[in-house]
This record gives C-alpha cells, structure tokens and sequence, in this order.
C-alpha cells in the first residue's frame, strides 16, 4: 500500500515539476489544469503498481496534453522530481501545499484538495527522509525510451526533419534563381572587378577586353590621323609658294589700277566742274 501511494506521489510531483519548469514558478489561470491534466492519479484516479509505469504514464501525458510538448522537456521534469524528493519530506509538503492553493482557486478542482492533495500533505508528514532519498535514487535508474509511450515519436520526427531538409532545398533554390536573375540584370563594372576578385570572371573580362580593343582603334585611328596630316601638310607646303606668289602679284595689279582709276576719276571730277561751274552774277551797286 505505502508503494502505491509512493507511485502516486512521483505522479503529482512530476505534474507540479511541469508547471513549475513551464511557468518559471509563477503560477497562472492554466496551472492548476496543467497540474490535474498531467497527474493520472488526480485526473483518472489511476494506481500504480511499478515505477517505469508511472514514468511511462508522465511522460506521454505530458507529450498529449499541455501547450508545450517536447522530449527533453519531459526528461527535465523527471530531473526535477527527483531533486524534489531528495530534499526531503519538509520540501514536498511545501509543493503539496502549493498545489492546494492552486485548487481552492478553482470551482470544481477544490475537490482534489479533499479527495488526494489533503491526505498526502498530511501522509507525507511521516515519511522518512531515507524513504525519498531511495526513490529519488531508483527513479533515476529507470530508463525510458521514445518507443516506450506509444507516440511513434521515432517516425514523427523522421518525417519532420525530412519536411525541413525540403523546405531548405526548396529555398535554396529559389534563392539560387533569385541570384541568377539579378545577375543577368546587373551592369558589369570594371573597377569592381580589379578591385574584388569575386568580380573577376568572365563577366568582368569581357568590358576589359572591349576596352582594349577599343583603345587600340584609337591609336590606329590617331596614327592614321597623323599621317593623312602630315601628307596633306607636304602637298599643301608644295603649293604654297606657287599660290603665295600668285597672290603678290594680283596684289601688285590690283593696287595699280587702283591707283591708275583714282588719278582718271579725279581729272574726271576736275573736267566736270570746269564745264558745269557758270559764270559769276554780276555785283549790284
């Protein structure tokens, strides 16, 4: 009978062990569902005859029902009981009386308090110290395994972790193409590539190479340039003297008549005068 009601203690503490591991001590609106959820003994009224089948029973209903539901999780708490149970009697009735606070808040799981939380706090008052220190001692001895509670928690996470390598792939892919595109969109720029060497591809040899092709016509073409000049310098130098030459001469026949005109056309205007000029009126006396 004592062992039974040792079981059912390991169950309420792994129940208040969650809540407190979750809530970080601060109790809420939800912690006394948590506490009567995940204890089998509160909830279901549950007996238990071996310690691996109270842990089996913690650990999958603490897989089923609350908010949070991971592995680790739950072999945290089972960590938690037992340093629970080696502080001695004096420490699990201050848990027993938290869990009666939790319940006289409550309409309907005040009668817990009645029914299990009550006696216990009252029971646990006599137990030994030794006798928690050898269940603390045989409850880390058992060993429970994922494919113990009956979740195939084994094939879920296979699956899950196969979903994620997917999904990553998936998105590398996609970033790939986003890449891909980007840089065909992307102006190449040679300064870049001289200065990163990640630039330094056949993306950033071709504007180089089309650059020197470029500056090499433009010394083709400056050569050429020169020596057309330098040609037509030659010829125009040939007719230079014969033209200078031609130009001193029309000067010469130019101011000539010019100067002959300008004597005729004043000896013009002296001939007309002479003619048109009248005679002078007669002087009144």
């Amino acid at each position: 009978m004592e062992a039974s009601l040792l079981l059912g203690l390991v169950d309420i503490l792994f129940a208040y062990a969650y809540n407190v591991r979750v809530t970080e001590g601060d109790n809420n609106v939800e912690s006394g569902w948590t506490v009567s959820k995940l204890s089998a003994t509160l909830s279901w009224f549950e007996e238990y005859w071996s310690l691996e089948q109270t842990v089996r029973s913690c650990v999958r209903r603490s897989l089923v029902y609350p908010l949070h539901r991971h592995w680790a999780l739950s072999r945290a708490v089972l960590t938690d009981v037992g340093q629970i149970l080696r502080l001695g009697p004096r420490y699990v009735l201050r848990c027993l009386l938290d869990i009666h606070t939790m319940f006289n808040k409550h309409d309907s799981r005040y009668v817990l308090n009645d029914l299990y939380v009550t006696d216990y706090a009252v029971w646990v008052q006599s137990i030994k110290p030794k006798v928690l220190h050898s269940l603390a001692d045989a409850l880390k001895q058992v060993k429970v395994h994922k494919e113990d509670v009956g979740l195939d928690l084994s094939e879920l996470e296979s699956g899950a972790l196969l979903a994620v390598q997917e999904a990553s792939a998936e998105t590398s892919v996609s970033v790939n193409a986003v890449e891909a595109s980007m840089g065909a969109l992307c102006i190449s720029n040679p300064l870049a590539a001289a200065l990163d060497p990640q630039f330094s591809g056949p993306a950033a040899a071709k504007p180089a190479s089309a650059g020197a092709q470029k500056q090499t016509d433009v010394t083709t073409d400056s050569s050429s340039t020169d020596s057309d000049d330098s040609s037509s310098s030659c010829s125009s130098d040939s007719t230079g003297c014969s033209d200078s030459t031609l130009d001193s001469d029309d000067e010469l026949d130019h101011t000539d008549s010019d100067d002959e005109g300008s004597d005729s056309e004043s000896d013009g205007v002296d001939q007309c005068l002479l003619f048109v000029k009248g005679p002078e009126p007669e002087k009144r006396r």
